[in-house]
């Protein structure tokens, strides 16, 4: 990935708010720790390795995410280069309103 430093300190905000956003949805849910580990992965530079990830989370705890959420983490993952993550997992079951 190139971009600037601001963008990629842009890119990482918005990645962490998607995932505490999805933290906040099912504060509960045994994949709490797991997102935490992409976010790890986000703020080490390993941006594709982080939303990769993160839908495998997503899909392997059945975790639900909101219409939004879906359409920040298309976005995150088109900005780097990963949009084929969203396309080899169907995340769509698990978007709820």
């Amino acid at each position: 990935m190139t971009v600037t430093s601001g963008a990629d300190d842009a890119w990482l905000a918005d990645f962490a708010a998607l995932v505490h956003g999805l933290i906040a949805r099912q504060p509960r849910s045994a994949g709490v720790g797991a997102l935490l580990s992409s976010l790890n992965m986000a703020r080490n530079a390993e941006e594709e390795l982080a939303v990769d990830d993160a839908c495998h989370v997503v899909e392997y705890f059945g975790m639900s995410l909101s219409r939004a959420q879906y359409a920040s983490l298309a976005e995150l993952a088109d900005r780097v280069g990963q949009a084929d993550s969203l396309e080899e997992i169907d995340l769509k079951p698990f978007v709820a309103d």
